[in-house]
C-alpha cells in the first residue's frame, strides 16, 4: 500500500525547524499507535511496527533531504508497554 508522505515532508522542509543554529538540520517526530490504528487515515496499511513506519517515512525522502531530516517515531502501541 502506498501511503502519502510527500505533503507532510515538504511542509516540514519549508516551515519547521529552520534556525541557522541547526546548520539545515531538521527533526520528524511521529508517534506510533499500533498497527490497528489508522495511518494517514488508512486502516489497511501493511505496517506493523515503530520501525516499519520510520522506514516508510524515509523511503519517501528525495536523497537532498535524506541528508537533511533525521526522522524519528515515539513508539506508544501497547506492545512498547
Amino acid at each position: 500500500m502506498s501511503i502519502q508522505w510527500s505533503p507532510y515532508i515538504e511542509q516540514l522542509y519549508e516551515l519547521y525547524s529552520l534556525t541557522p543554529d541547526a546548520g539545515m538540520q531538521r527533526i520528524y517526530i511521529a508517534l506510533w499507535f499500533g498497527q490497528h490504528e489508522k495511518v494517514a487515515n488508512i486502516h489497511k496499511h501493511g505496517l506493523k511496527s515503530a520501525e516499519d513506519f520510520r522506514q516508510a517515512i524515509i523511503e519517501k525522502l528525495t536523497a537532498g533531504l535524506h541528508k537533511q531530516i533525521d526522522v524519528f517515531v515515539l513508539d506508544l502501541s501497547k506492545e512498547a508497554f
